[in-house]
């Protein structure tokens, strides 16, 4: 996200306050950032905690749910037929 946006990861640890040795271990995922950390995040990038942190929206989300509840009554109305 922080590539697609154009932003160096020099020009994102300035903003968000934090070294680039720690950001380059969050990127590779090697080292998880504080709740507050995470909140800023998904601040800056103008997204929801849940698609930066799961990679959905909250529509999408939904949208699982959803099918899942369908799939769950398919199958009650198969098992009674």
């Amino acid at each position: 996200m922080r590539q697609a946006c154009g932003v160096t990861q020099e020009e994102f640890c300035d903003v968000i306050g934090i070294s680039d040795t720690h950001y380059r271990k969050i990127e590779a995922g090697t080292r998880t950032g504080s709740l507050e950390l995470i909140v800023e995040m998904a601040e800056y990038f103008h997204v929801s905690l849940d698609y930066l942190l799961l990679g959905e929206t909250e529509s999408n989300s939904k949208a699982k749910r959803d099918i899942l509840t369908v799939i769950e009554s398919l199958t009650r109305i198969a098992r009674e037929l």
